[in-house]
């Protein structure tokens, strides 16, 4: 397959192989991102005693954004 889009975009193989490679790793650390946080809310979510502290995590889940800096 790599080597289709490779030809097709006029692009060295390895040179498309090593933008794939980097942008696998630059995916992975975004996805553990997001995971990590999905988690934390959901454990957060399962600890929550009142209404109000219900009100609170869903007014942060809407504002939260992804920071990978």
């Amino acid at each position: 397959m790599l080597s289709q889009i490779a030809q097709n975009r006029g692009v060295p193989f390895e040179i498309l192989v090593e933008k794939v490679i980097e942008k696998s790793a630059q995916f992975a650390v975004v996805i553990g991102i997001i995971i990590g946080q999905r988690q934390a809310f959901e454990d957060r979510l399962l600890a929550l005693k009142t209404p109000e502290e219900l009100t609170a995590l869903e007014q942060e889940i809407k504002q939260w954004q992804l920071n990978a800096n």
